[in-house]
């Protein structure tokens, strides 16, 4: 005789609540605000060293770390992964990824198992249920958010700090006739700094326009074209058409069509602008 028909949701919600007492935050709570919690989470599983989420997903799940290990990870401007926060049972730390379903954001850094890991998951859909039931985590995800948010403004800086050295290093460099050593650091410096500020701040436009120059003196005129004239639209949309960084932007590119054999009309609209 077939017994009666199991409803495995409820049967996900008791485990759910279960696992939650091998977690120290939630452990401490009440029976009845377990279960109400439980009844919104799910488990997922994932083996070592395998993604739970990458940098520029949609966040759309909060997790709760039950076993197991999770580290985050900030690319560089360089190319290379750091660490910049771990996850793990028995830790002060056992929940990850509030900070994007916080703010309705994509995804700032990427999640990776350093072991397998068992998680609890809540979608963002059920993040207001979440803190409905328990209102005192709001404080806490608004800290995690924030300290999240300071950390990556620190990062923010030190790629900065990190791109002013380098293009100091590749002046030196061009002073003492050495271009194709200085070209790398030039690369590398606005590579960080679209990285950091975006395309259109005037600091990123110094450093396109930098290495624009830089290629135009190795001769490299058809990689230093499209550089000068994404420079320019930048610098006319950011400063204006007249303002004196701009100027030195047509210039570079006035030269660069000459240097090209390019005499057309444009060249000469262009040398009209800097007189």
């Amino acid at each position: 005789m077939l017994g009666l028909p199991v409803d495995l949701r409820e049967v996900r919600a008791v485990l759910c609540s279960k696992m939650l007492l091998k977690v120290n935050f939630f452990k401490t709570l009440q029976q009845r605000t377990r279960d109400q919690l439980g009844a919104i989470l799910d488990i997922e599983y994932f083996e070592s060293h395998t993604d739970i989420f990458r940098e520029g997903d949609i966040a759309d799940k909060l997790y709760i770390v039950v076993d197991g290990q999770v580290a985050i990870y900030k690319r560089t401007a360089e190319g290379f992964e750091e660490v910049v926060a771990t996850y793990q049972k028995g830790s002060q730390q056992t929940t990850f990824g509030e900070a994007g379903v916080w703010r309705s954001d994509r995804r700032r850094g990427t999640a990776r198992t350093i072991a397998p890991t068992n998680l609890l998951v809540l979608s963002a859909a059920n993040f207001p249920t979440f803190l409905e039931i328990l209102p005192q985590y709001a404080e806490i995800a608004g800290a995690n958010t924030a300290a999240f948010d300071k950390l990556a403004k620190l990062k923010a800086r030190e790629e900065e700090l990190a791109a002013s050295v380098k293009e100091a290093d590749a002046a030196l460099l061009v002073e003492q006739g050495k271009l194709d050593d200085a070209e790398p650091l030039l690369r590398r410096a606005l590579k960080g700094r679209e990285s950091v500020l975006g395309n259109k701040h005037p600091d990123t436009l110094v450093s396109m326009d930098s290495l624009a120059k830089l290629l135009k003196q190795q001769g490299k005129y058809h990689e230093a074209e499209p550089l000068f004239r994404k420079a320019l639209k930048g610098r006319e949309t950011v400063l204006g058409v007249s303002h004196p960084d701009t100027l030195l932007t047509v210039r570079g590119l006035a030269d660069l069509l000459m240097n090209m054999g390019k005499y057309g009309a444009e060249a000469a609209v262009l040398r009209r602008r800097i007189g």
